[in-house]
């Protein structure tokens, strides 16, 4: 999956940036380890699938995807300190 970042630049997704922005913002609340930073993120590849995204969504469209994915999960302390720190 490709992504459109702020300044306009197309790149492939880096799942390890996803992974760890999840890690972190669990960490945070200890929450959550890595691994489970790995399940929810195939759960937003998959929301954001089915949400039919743009071909080339841009990144604050993914950051919505992730905070759904987080809000539907067991991390609601997680997901607070998720938005947070992106808005």
């Amino acid at each position: 999956m490709r992504i459109k970042k702020r300044g306009g630049k197309i790149l492939e997704i880096d799942p390890l940036k996803i992974k760890v922005a999840i890690a972190k913002a669990a960490k945070t609340k200890g929450e959550s380890k890595l691994e489970e930073a790995t399940a929810l993120y195939s759960k937003i590849l998959d929301l954001a699938h089915f949400l039919s995204l743009s071909p080339v969504p841009e990144v604050e469209a993914i950051q919505d995807v992730m905070e759904k994915a987080l809000l539907e999960s067991i991390h609601q302390r997680t997901a607070k300190a998720y938005i947070l720190h992106t808005r």
